[in-house]
């Protein structure tokens, strides 16, 4: 079975061509927006702290918007991404869609 985990590793180069195409995912992590969907797992849970860490050092103090879509899932993944969330300077907004 292929490991969740990855599905998709984001990359924090900052150096853009003219003719860069970026993901809808790039897009909104561009604009401080982190979107959580489907069961929340390990490897999901890992990707969202990643996201979180990257946005409070690119600025601690603008706020980050997170979109959860899940039915649920890891009782500790989810504990490990509210501990994140504690931790870091920046606001963490957060909206339960779906």
């Amino acid at each position: 079975m292929k490991d969740p985990r990855l599905d998709y590793m984001p990359m924090a180069a900052r150096e853009y061509s003219a003719q860069r195409q970026m993901t809808v995912g790039d897009l909104l992590l561009d604009n401080r927006i982190i979107f959580l969907d489907g069961p929340i797992h390990d490897g999901s849970a890992n990707l969202a702290i990643m996201k979180m860490l990257f946005l409070q050092s690119e600025n601690r103090h603008q706020d980050i918007h997170f979109y959860i879509n899940s039915p649920g899932g890891s009782v500790t993944a989810t504990l490990a991404i509210y501990d994140i969330m504690q931790f870091i300077e920046c606001d963490v907004a957060t909206y339960c869609v779906g």
